[in-house]
């Protein structure tokens, strides 16, 4: 270990003429001191960044499709209005899941850290599915048992999510696949209002998947542009965004 030349000083108390008087010994040697870095204790994230999607955009992308397809579709035939918020529960409870399962399955940047945070997201998961079965339940009671299949479209979009997560090139595709299994609730809001799935559904379905597509496009859009200069060139490269 390397030495280093060190001072002390020693410090008397003050005499008569009021100032200090200071003694150094240069003949004394003592290792080098190591730095010392300050340590924080690390503080794990809230509980809430595991059990609430933190996208504020995936909000109005799941909500929107399933406003606009409970309107129109009693605006269509208007009916009982118990299958509706049935439906909503479980559209909510299916959307609560995703960021857990997320983490729990690794394909969510909120990486889980502890036992603690895993058993946190794991109940979570258990309590919600269990509120979804039960809805579903519900549904089928009340002669809606085809929702289940847009819960499995849903389910589909996003398994193919997930495994576009693993690819830095697929970040796109992977939105683009999320946004297409949010909107599907906008089909299944018009399904259990009016019992009936028809091109109306459908169409609805397709509409709020492009409004979502838009929005996406948007967003990489200034996230690729934000040191564009010029508004010539930022016009170029957004017209296409622009006319969609």
């Amino acid at each position: 270990m390397t030495n280093v030349m060190a001072v002390t000083v020693s410090c008397e108390p003050r005499g008569e003429n009021g100032r200090e008087r200071m003694r150094a010994h240069p003949e004394i040697t003592m290792p080098a001191a190591k730095p010392r870095l300050l340590q924080f204790p690390a503080s794990a994230p809230p509980a809430r960044q595991f059990i609430v999607p933190r996208e504020h955009g995936a909000w109005a992308l799941w909500l929107f499709p399933l406003i606009s397809g409970g309107i129109v579709g009693y605006a269509a035939a208007p009916r009982t209005i118990a299958p509706a918020l049935w439906f909503s529960l479980l559209a909510l409870t299916a959307f609560l899941i995703r960021q857990p399962l997320d983490s729990l399955l690794g394909s969510s940047v909120l990486k889980i850290r502890s036992p603690q945070e895993y058993r946190i997201a794991l109940f979570w998961v258990m309590g919600l599915t269990a509120i979804a079965a039960f809805c579903a339940f519900e549904l089928v009671g009340l002669k809606r048992a085809l929702v289940l299949g847009f819960g499995l479209a849903a389910l589909a979009c996003f398994a193919l999510s997930a495994a576009f997560s693993k690819s830095r090139r697929l970040r796109i595709a992977r939105q683009l696949v999320g946004a297409l299994g949010l909107s599907s609730t906008s089909a299944g809001a018009y399904y259990v209002v009016t019992g009936q799935i028809t091109r109306t559904a459908l169409l609805l379905w397709l509409l709020n998947w492009l409004f979502a597509i838009g929005q996406i496009e948007y967003v990489q859009l200034r996230l690729h542009t934000a040191r564009v200069a010029s508004t010539r060139a930022k016009a170029e490269a957004g017209w296409k965004i622009a006319l969609f």
